[in-house]
């Protein structure tokens, strides 16, 4: 589709060059034959030219608007949409190879020096004893 898209607009651009080579010949020939001035075909060719550049920008504002739709449909991956993932990537994989070289213990997880050296008690166990409530002290 794409190459079809490509020797279309190939062929519009080839058929703007003969256009403008024909135009300009019979601008030339009219001056040759006196029906206008040299500065008169030199405006009218300018005119055609720019009337000729608005519409090709037209265009292709809207062919580049009418193929981003056809994408989005399509739900294909831009290199926009590849680029910024690639982004997110590289920075989540900086945050991973931070975090492996400077881990932080997990919420309520002790601190160092704060009863670490304790071993974790499994969920239910009794609480270590108070030393005036603790018969065996």
């Amino acid at each position: 589709m794409l190459d079809l898209f490509r020797k279309t607009v190939m062929a519009g651009i080839g058929a703007t060059v003969v256009t403008a080579e024909k135009v300009e010949e019979m601008m030339n020939e009219l001056v040759a034959r006196g029906k206008l001035s040299s500065e008169e075909a030199q405006r009218a060719m300018n005119d055609m030219f720019s009337e000729s550049k608005t519409e090709y920008e037209h265009s292709r504002a809207q062919t580049e608007a009418l193929f981003g739709e056809m994408i989005k449909r399509m739900k294909l991956v831009t290199q926009y949409d590849l680029d910024k993932i690639e982004r997110r990537l590289a920075a989540l994989e900086g945050q991973a190879v931070h975090s492996a070289h400077n881990p932080t213990p997990p919420t309520g997880a002790p601190q160092e020096g704060a009863g670490a050296s304790e071993e974790p008690k499994p969920e239910g166990a009794p609480k270590k004893p108070v030393a005036d409530t603790d018969p065996k002290i």
